[in-house]
């Protein structure tokens, strides 16, 4: 039974050993075929300017939004300035006229006095 037993712990033994002979030969073709190409490519993917472009994009196109906002904004304010020219002129303006219409009104009142007067001398 010893010597059963004997070989079938070298019969494992061997298949065994030649189970790892098998993992080895694969791990090795995996090293130097897959894992060195996967190396290579992300070497070649590290060296690439990809990611200074797209931030370089990003900043050129950050500073084009940036100028077209601040023209939009002086064009804003200019336009705000007018509007509060424009009503300030306006008010100016209603002021005048308001005055005016006051002296014509006091002058209306005047003239019909004057008329109603006359008319009243006229008729005596």
């Amino acid at each position: 039974m010893l010597i059963l037993s004997l070989s079938y712990n070298r019969q494992r033994i061997c298949d065994t050993k030649k189970c790892l002979l098998k993992t080895r030969q694969a791990l090795a073709k995996n090293v130097d075929s897959t894992i060195r190409d996967l190396v290579i490519e992300l070497a070649k993917l590290q060296s690439t300017p990809i990611l200074w472009g797209d931030f370089n994009l990003k900043i050129a196109r950050q500073h084009y939004f940036i100028y077209k906002q601040s023209k939009a904004i002086s064009h804003l304010l200019s336009q705000q300035a007018r509007h509060v020219i424009l009503a300030v002129f306006l008010g100016m303006e209603r002021d005048e006229l308001l005055n005016i219409f006051t002296l014509l009104s006091s002058l209306v009142r005047v003239l019909e006095m004057t008329h109603t007067n006359y008319t009243i001398r006229m008729v005596r």
